[in-house]
């Protein structure tokens, strides 16, 4: 799997109702890491777009 554009990850987020901070605390990075990687200041490995993926594929558990 290749790196993410910044624009894939913008979409996949917002396509997904996450924040920022929500993303960062699935892909356990910091919400400075996400914004980086949306604004192209910084590149998504590879393994952080799979676990993008994955985390988004499963169903959310219900909030508290």
């Amino acid at each position: 799997m290749n790196a993410p554009t910044p624009k894939q990850i913008r979409e996949l987020r917002v396509t997904h109702r996450l924040t920022q901070a929500e993303l960062a605390r699935l892909l356990y990075v910091t919400r400075v890491t996400v914004n980086n990687w949306e604004t192209g200041r910084s590149r998504m490995s590879a393994g952080h777009w799979e676990l993008m993926h994955r985390k988004l594929s499963r169903p959310f558990p219900p909030s508290a």
